[in-house]
């Protein structure tokens, strides 16, 4: 039981540090632009997200409830 433990631990920390930190972005560095590619008839149902900048800076606003 111990050596399957023991096993296990290696296989998660393997996994953890090898595959998920060095060949998952080595991966998508190589692939580009396939990284976010989609077929047509799934991009027709996913929803269009743009993210708008704000120009000037929004003042803070104080809040009423708690004191100065």
């Amino acid at each position: 039981m111990k050596l399957f433990g023991f096993g296990l631990a290696a296989a998660v920390l393997i996994d953890a540090t090898v595959v998920r930190l060095v060949l998952v972005p080595a991966a998508m560095e190589l692939m580009g632009k396939a990284n976010s590619w989609a077929p047509d008839w799934l991009v027709r149902y996913l929803p269009t997200l743009r993210v708008e900048t704000v120009k000037q800076p929004v003042a803070a606003v104080a809040d009423p409830i708690l004191p100065d």
